[in-house]
């Protein structure tokens, strides 16, 4: 079953961009990854993408709204976690390109329970 994220739809589209629904492409949102994505399944509630500054208190986190099973180096495969990008809310991006001016750098993923 397919869930609806309010904000993130052909209407969505058309409010921020001009994109007549009948005309929208969500593929549109996702950013290149440089890689082919083979499986891509949505993250159940409660995942995130942790990010850290350069003092402790600068830290953020991002709610992961995919999985996304992409190539890896050596012909290896890897999964990776798509956030809306923190710059560019509009966009999704795996998360290691998803950190914000104050906490520039991925760190991990983690999970809690809502």
């Amino acid at each position: 079953m397919a869930r609806v994220v309010h904000g993130a739809g052909p209407e969505h589209a058309y409010r921020s961009h001009g994109t007549p629904p009948d005309q929208f492409d969500p593929s549109s949102m996702i950013r290149p990854l440089g890689a082919t994505i083979h499986q891509l399944v949505p993250a159940e509630p409660g995942w995130r993408a942790l990010y850290r500054g350069e003092y402790e208190e600068d830290t953020e986190s991002a709610r992961v709204v995919a999985w996304a099973l992409v190539d890896g180096e050596g012909g290896s495969q890897e999964l990776v976690g798509l956030v809306v990008a923190a710059d560019t809310p509009d966009r999704i991006v795996p998360a290691p390109e998803g950190a914000s001016a104050v906490a520039p750098e991925f760190d991990r993923y983690g999970f809690r329970e809502s």
